[in-house]
C-alpha cells in the first residue's frame, strides 16, 4: 500500500500512537476529577452540587 501511495507522488503521514495527552476529552475528565477531589464532597448531593459548580 505504501508503494502505491508513494507512486502517485503523494506523501504518507503516520499518526502518533494513541496518547491520552492528545485526546481533549481525557484532559477534561482529568480536570473534572481534580476539581472534584479538591471540593472534598462526600455525599451524593454534595458531589452533584460540586459538579454543577465546576461545570
Amino acid at each position: 500500500m505504501r508503494t502505491l501511495i508513494r507512486s502517485t507522488e503523494a506523501k504518507l503521514f503516520f499518526l502518533p500512537k494513541y496518547s491520552s495527552d492528545l485526546n481533549s476529552i481525557e484532559q477534561v475528565f482529568a480536570k473534572l476529577k481534580h476539581l472534584l477531589r479538591k471540593a472534598n464532597a462526600r455525599t451524593l448531593d454534595a458531589i452533584c452540587a460540586a459538579i454543577g459548580d465546576i461545570l
